[in-house]
């Protein structure tokens, strides 16, 4: 998943790069700014790419933390992830072979 998170940054890094700069995100409007975000990667559905995508954003809004001297928000940013996943995508992951697929990718 690192290495997938990874490649997908540095194919896209207009989108990645500038992403929380350009949302404005900030410790106040983190959350809700990155469920907005997420629940927009998959407004058209849900597949593997899109959910590495997910994970590819909250490591950017993590780092973004980091980097403004911030990095008490990234616990909530870790715990953001698993929350999304079990609320929207952990049925689809089980039906579409659950995470032993992303080896396949």
């Amino acid at each position: 998943l690192r290495s997938l998170a990874s490649h997908m940054e540095a194919e896209y890094p207009d989108l990645f790069e500038t992403a929380c700069t350009k949302l404005g995100i900030t410790p106040a409007t983190a959350r809700s700014t990155f469920f907005s975000v997420a629940k927009e990667i998959f407004q058209t559905g849900i597949n593997w790419g899109r959910i590495v995508a997910l994970f590819t954003f909250g490591g950017v809004v993590a780092h973004h933390f980091i980097e403004s001297e911030r990095p008490e928000m990234v616990p909530h940013v870790v715990e953001w992830i698993p929350s999304f996943i079990a609320d929207n995508l952990l049925s689809w992951i089980m039906e579409n072979g659950g995470w032993v697929s992303l080896k396949k990718l």
